[in-house]
């Protein structure tokens, strides 16, 4: 195909790219972006280009070229094309700030570098810039003119977008094959075709509908209806409501509105994990079905989303489902489900940024348990909602314990009723807006403080499931839950459930858990007899769970709420008891240093603040009952207060430690954002979506290696054989791979050779480490040696015990779940 039919037909799909877009997002937008986005291809025009790939066709047509070394030209086009904007634009009159409108065709692979100024030696000289001069004059001819205003910031993000997909779609030779090449009749025909094939043509809504026909067997509460009547128009919406009482519907119920009445299209609703993705997409799927008809349905958008076996009518199984495939594309689809780390690529300083930008723009964005995260994603997440507001988009912030500090810097501005809860707070761009709702009614739930031995904790949780009660022990690290699973095992007796649920086991072992626990203490879960779940923070928020009595491990008093909302959430005749909680922790205020405090903490110190968690102590520990919602608002408020007056003098320095992490978080998810860093992966595995000081690295579990060469025979954890090639691609190998890693912190256990072994490296992108188990649990290395961790399918990965005087002083070693 020759470039300028390449282009003809990019510029036709970027036309009809931005038709497709919101009204509010053209309105934006400067005109004639699609001639623009027709011009990325035009440095292929050009000598380093041509003896790339046409080396033989340019010795019969332009030898004195084919015989020069190639280290004089450049072969990067999308270099060439920048240069050659640049150069059109100086002899059309157009100043420099336009000229950045030439970035847009520099970056459309991922990545940019300032190219050298035309006539250039290196682009081919003087004849070469005229040819390319005459390619843009002949685009512009057919397409249109160019922007005529300088660009913003938002303007290069969104055009750059739109010429990526753009030439995603013009370059899949399904739709536009060489061989035969559309007629100019034919071409927009074609073009229409193609966005249909690739799942980018936005369904119609079915207008008209109530709440009771989106969520079939309820009727809306106040919450629900304040939210919907608020969203008559777009802007930043902000929900605080207490847990189970219907926010993802409020959320889904005013989308519902916003897009009917065309003010968005589209819909990415964003969780801070994969647990909570995994089941919220669930939910969402049933509501588009309802709202836009029965084949319509949400790309779950994670890491390992690729790895879920989609039911037939799934995602996968719909038109363009294969080619939203690769992460930097999925937020493509008009309606996805997915964790907050995708979208937060949008805002970080990462190849292919742009796209994610584009795929957002103009859609309704649910960003739920915003509460969660702690300062550096916590700002990349406000950095995202001003993003998203200059895309048009609609923002929807959910959470059951936010501060009034808080949602008044997502707000950016001062906010009225901050005392009332539930409470909804929009900015529009007509204003600040509240609405007040009842709150359900309050039910209180009695609470006790006791030390952290888990053989007593384990009799009482075992004493209570064999009333018939379904137990809840959350704790705060891996360690802890495994042993707690361990006492809880020894205490109750036999045919009473107990099981245990982290971040440590392989993806196959994860799912038949959650799948197993998730229905038992689900909505309609059988609650005949008892049972016992320990598990970590990952069922603490967004699951589903519904507990009878829950015991749990001092936390900050926000993750002390959302535990409670797992407590008694639904309805139930006929409950064992009353809801309770026991709230487990050393008696913090016999610490007589901030150096004491830290050691009575234990390892949650490196999960919590210590002053957060001394001040949660201070309100928790002589706190015989809590009303739910009645003293949620009172006690974050208090939580997060500056030192009492009676607290001890070394309290103040811990709450400067605090600030000064704080701080330095900021500013270093700030600096991530800032176009002078280097461009990292868009992985949500590499890239730095989140925080942390010890790096992670990939496990892979086998129960037989096997490996010759390129070639190698495995048996993995889940008892399956795969046979793995470096020559041959494999999607069930791969999948079958996938289903039994693990992320594990960088011990120097973990002490191998970077990358992945040549047999793997068709399967596993990044390094990764390959340990065996052998018959009693111990897992090796590929020489035999053991490393100082077992593996079950009951408990998952765990440390073995080290003797005392090779223990390290840093504990954190046990804390890191990797979940998100």
């Amino acid at each position: 195909m020759t470039v300028l039919d390449h282009c003809r037909i990019v510029g036709r799909v970027a036309a009809a790219l931005l038709d497709n877009l919101p009204h509010r997002v053209l309105e934006a937008l400067p005109p004639h972006l699609a001639a623009l986005a027709a011009c990325h291809d035009v440095g292929k025009v050009s000598p380093g280009f041509q003896k790339k790939y046409f080396q033989q066709w340019l010795l019969q047509t332009c030898p004195a070229v084919a015989q020069r070394p190639c280290h004089l030209f450049e072969d990067r086009h999308g270099i060439v094309s920048e240069a050659t904007l640049r150069a059109w634009a100086k002899q059309h009159g157009h100043n420099g700030e336009w000229q950045r409108w030439a970035q847009v065709l520099g970056v459309h692979h991922g990545s940019r570098e300032e190219p050298l100024a035309e006539p250039c030696a290196k682009y081919g000289g003087p004849d070469w810039l005229a040819q390319r001069i005459g390619l843009i004059g002949a685009l512009t001819a057919e397409l249109g003119p160019m922007p005529v205003a300088p660009p913003s910031s938002s303007d290069l993000h969104l055009a750059a977008g739109l010429t990526c997909v753009a030439d995603w779609v013009g370059s899949n030779e399904d739709w536009f094959s060489a061989d035969i090449p559309p007629t100019a009749d034919e071409l927009p025909q074609r073009v229409q075709s193609a966005l249909a094939s690739a799942g980018l043509m936005v369904p119609e809504v079915r207008r008209g509908l109530e709440f009771g026909d989106l969520f079939p067997g309820f009727e809306p509460n106040g919450l629900q209806c304040a939210v919907h009547d608020l969203a008559e128009e777009p802007g930043l919406f902000v929900v605080e409501a207490p847990m189970g009482m219907g926010k993802t519907e409020a959320a889904l119920y005013a989308a519902y509105r916003l897009i009917t009445e065309g003010h968005n299209q589209g819909l990415y609703f964003a969780l801070p994990t994969r647990l909570t993705s995994n089941r919220v997409h669930e939910r969402v799927g049933g509501f588009l079905q309802r709202a836009f008809g029965g084949t319509v349905a949400a790309r779950l958008v994670h890491g390992q989303a690729w790895l879920m076996e989609l039911p037939s009518g799934g995602g996968e199984l719909l038109p363009g489902g294969a080619w939203f495939t690769p992460l930097k594309r999925a937020l493509l689809a008009p309606f996805g489900v997915g964790t907050i780390d995708q979208a937060l690529l949008a805002v970080l300083n990462v190849r292919h940024a742009f796209v994610r930008s584009f795929g957002l723009a103009g859609k309704v964005v649910v960003l739920d348990e915003v509460h969660s995260y702690d300062a550096y994603t916590g700002t990349l997440l406000e950095l995202l909602i001003r993003r998203l507001l200059e895309l048009r988009c609609s923002v929807i912030v959910l959470s059951a314990t936010l501060t009034q500090k808080r949602r008044r810097k997502l707000i950016c501005m001062p906010t009225d009723n901050d005392d009332a809860y539930p409470l909804v707070t929009v900015r529009k761009e007509t204003g600040i807006r509240t609405a007040m709702t009842a709150p359900p009614a309050s039910r209180r739930v009695s609470c006790s403080y006791a030390p952290p031995d888990e053989r007593r904790l384990a009799d009482l949780a075992a004493g209570m499931a064999e009333e018939g009660r379904h137990v809840l022990w959350i704790t705060n690290t891996v360690a802890r839950s495994q042993a707690a699973w361990r006492a809880a095992r020894s205490a109750v007796r036999q045919g009473i459930p107990v099981g245990l649920l982290h971040s440590r086991f392989p993806s196959w072992r994860r799912d038949e858990l959650e799948t197993e626990w998730l229905t038992r203490l689900g909505r309609n879960g059988d609650r005949t007899g008892g049972s016992v779940l320990v598990a970590t923070q990952i069922v603490e928020q967004s699951v589903d769970i519904d507990a009878d009595s829950l015991i749990m491990d001092l936390a900050p008093t926000d993750m002390l709420l959302q535990r409670l909302g797992r407590l008694w959430r639904h309805e139930r005749p006929g409950r064992a008891g009353a809801a309770s909680c026991v709230i487990v922790g050393e008696a913090l205020h016999e610490a007589l240093s901030a150096d004491q405090l830290r050691h009575l903490l234990g390892p949650s110190r490196w999960v919590y603040a210590p002053y957060v968690l001394w001040r949660s102590f201070r309100l928790w520990h002589d706190l015989y009952t809590v009303g739910i919602p009645d003293d949620i608002r009172p006690l974050l408020e208090a939580t997060y207060a500056e030192p009492a007056t009676d607290d001890p003098a070394w309290v103040p320095d811990l709450l400067d430690e605090l600030n000064k992490k704080r701080r330095s978080l900021e500013s270093l998810a700030t600096g991530m954002t800032r176009g002078d860093l280097p461009t990292f992966d868009d992985d949500e595995e590499e890239a730095p979506t989140r925080w942390s000081d010890r790096a992670m690295v990939q496990v892979l579990l086998l129960r037989e290696c096997d490996i010759v060469g390129r070639v190698a025979d495995l048996v993995l954890a889940d008892g399956n054989a795969v046979r793995v090639s470096a020559e041959a691609r494999s999607v069930q190998a791969a999948r079958a791979i996938h289903r039994n890693l693990v992320s594990l912190p960088r011990y120097p256990d973990f002490v191998t050779a970077s990358g992945v072994l040549p047999c793997l490296s068709s399967c596993i992108h990044g390094t990764v480490v390959l340990l065996r188990i052998d018959e009693a649990g111990q897992l090796r290395r590929q020489d035999n040696t053991s490393v100082a961790y077992a593996y079950d399918d009951l408990a998952g990965i765990r440390r073995i015990p080290r003797a005392p005087e090779t223990r390290q002083a840093d504990d954190r070693e046990d804390i890191y779940e990797s979940d998100w």
